[in-house]
């Protein structure tokens, strides 16, 4: 496990940059999907299309970024760090355990926000799995991969 308070602290703030920035690519990728497939797009011109697509996206990125950021950080505290403690003490500390439990607590939290806030956005609660996924391999990457002893390097024959 992490050592010290301040690398538990790194971990969480560099996990939640990295969800935030997960979701606001994720936001961006959708609206140029649906910006190429939507059945207008061929109406006014590629090029205008294209401007307005790389506009939204960037507005998209931003927003999502923004948004997600102090979601994450709720989550982190009041569900993340009580999992991770849990997983640590049951020994259950491997790459693939965080990256399925943080996916899975990614989308029930989306699931849980969406009921509250906009029940019709459900649909895209299984979306978080990913940023989830992200959030639990840095987590596991900064509190175990990190502390482990270097290889001892390889002796020449003499």
């Amino acid at each position: 496990m992490i050592r010290s308070m301040s690398e538990r602290l790194g971990a969480l703030i560099a996990a939640n940059f990295i969800a935030a920035v997960t979701v606001g690519g994720g936001s961006a990728l959708l609206v140029v999907a649906d910006s190429v497939l939507a059945p207008h797009a061929t109406d006014n011109g590629v090029a205008a299309l294209v401007g307005l697509a790389a506009f939204v996206a960037v507005m998209a990125f931003i927003i999502g970024a923004i948004a997600a950021f102090p979601a994450y950080l709720v989550g982190l505290i009041a569900v993340g760090i009580p999992t991770w403690w849990v997983l640590h003490r049951l020994g259950w500390a491997s790459t693939p355990v965080f990256v399925c439990v943080a996916a899975a607590e990614s989308m029930a939290g989306g699931a849980v926000a969406a009921l509250v806030i906009a029940p019709e956005a459900l649909v895209f609660a299984p979306l978080l799995a990913v940023p989830g996924a992200v959030v639990g391999l840095v987590l596991w990457r900064l509190g175990y991969e990190s502390i482990r002893p270097p290889r001892p390097r390889p002796v020449r024959p003499s």
